[in-house]
């Protein structure tokens, strides 16, 4: 051997060995394994493929199960750094192939532990159930043929319901809220595509009215609340920003009671009073806001007593603005002439009373003393603001 090829001979081995360590290290370091390819591995059945997720990504590995012919993926199953898992199983055939057939979503540290999901071709949802740590039933889905979407919602038993769910096609959601038994409906709320509702409330059998309410917001509604018998008016109420803007509140028999309507902002109530079958307006008291915002007070502003129609003001009692001395008092006779009493701030005692004629003319004046000590004895039902039987507070049983 000449010197040139000894030369070359020292040059080449060191590159060969470099090669070979080289191609050690990338095959200690792949990032797929594939067991059909080790000692042992049988390419004639189901081969597993695994690949490690990228640093950051969330994922730990994923292992994918290949059919015989070494090309379709049959499933694949998902380990997750947060300690989940996904397998999935997909469609091997046809236009969905490669897409996901079922999917069992497992969470060790999760109030619902396992998630089993069914797909179509299209990919939508045909059906879905979620387990509880104890292996109990916690929900299921289900697309139903005219394109429904249903979910149930269960108790801790797993068995037993406690609402139903349907999304339908028109976009409106219907929930069915039931009792503990499971069966005897608690309400029934309809979301319509616009965010209004309409929620029918029932009472204990689950079949007599309770209220029906419809709403476009938490603090906008307008209720109809209904007594034992499920059909007999107990209150309408409109309520606006979470205050109750006009109420119509009914007797046990059916007739109206009182109507009260608050001002927009609030300054002001009025409280009509009625009486009789039919109804006709008794009093007209109009309140003035004292104080308070979540527990508002009045102080009374004026009174107006009807006559027999329920229209014609027979009296008119104004208040001065401590809300309980009585100011004035205009009483108005069947002959078109009338009186008025005006009183003093101090004391409330009679000052002087003017009568006028059919033409409105003053035809009498007569002054009183405070010495006399004169008053006007005005009846608890008109100074008063009235009690309301309110449905709506949280304490009414459905009974």
């Amino acid at each position: 051997m000449n010197m040139s090829n000894l030369l070359r001979a020292l040059l080449i081995v060191p590159l060969l060995a470099l090669v070979l360590l080289l191609s050690g290290c990338s095959n200690s370091n792949k990032a797929e394994i594939d067991p059909a390819d080790a000692p042992g591995g049988n390419a004639g059945k189901t081969r597993v493929k695994v690949t490690f997720g990228k640093p950051g990504s969330g994922i730990r590995q994923v292992r994918h199960f290949i059919a015989a012919d070494g090309v379709t993926v049959e499933a694949r199953e998902t380990e997750f750094s947060d300690e989940h898992t996904l397998m999935e199983v997909l469609f091997t055939s046809g236009p969905a192939k490669g897409k996901v057939k079922e999917a069992t979503e497992t969470h060790a540290r999760s109030k619902v532990v396992r998630t089993h999901t069914v797909y179509s071709e299209q990919q939508e949802i045909v059906s879905q159930e979620e387990y509880r740590s104890d292996a109990k039933l916690a929900s299921t889905r289900l697309k139903l043929p005219d394109g429904t979407v249903e979910s149930r919602l269960y108790q801790r038993d797993g068995k037993t319901l406690e609402s139903i769910v349907l999304r339908r096609p028109d976009r409106t959601q219907e929930t069915r809220r039931f009792q503990q038994d499971g069966t005897t409906l608690y309400s029934i709320e309809v979301l319509n595509p616009d965010s209004s509702r309409e929620t029918t409330n029932f009472r204990k059998d689950g079949k007599r009215l309770f209220s029906v309410e419809k709403s476009t917001s938490y603090q906008n509604k307008d209720s109809t609340y209904y007594r034992q018998d499920g059909k007999t008016v107990w209150a309408k109420i409109n309520t606006r920003n979470g205050d109750q803007r006009e109420v119509e509140a009914y007797n046990p028999d059916g007739t109206l009671a009182q109507k009260r309507q608050l001002s927009w902002d609030g300054s002001t109530l009025d409280v009509t009073i009625y009486g009789g079958a039919p109804a006709s307006a008794k009093f007209h008291q109009k309140w003035r806001h004292e104080g308070g915002y979540w527990w508002k007070t009045y102080s009374l502003d004026s009174v107006e007593a009807f006559g027999a129609d329920g229209k014609t003001v027979e009296k008119l009692y104004e208040y001065f603005s401590d809300g309980r001395t009585l100011k004035q008092l205009t009483t108005n006779n069947a002959d078109g002439t009338k009186s008025v009493k005006y009183f003093r701030l101090s004391g409330g005692t009679l000052e002087k009373e003017e009568t006028y004629d059919a033409a409105g003319k003053v035809v009498k004046t007569e002054d009183f003393e405070d010495a006399k000590g004169i008053h006007e004895q005005v009846g608890a039902e008109l100074s008063q603001l009235p009690d309301f039987d309110d449905p709506s507070g949280w304490g009414v049983l459905r009974d």
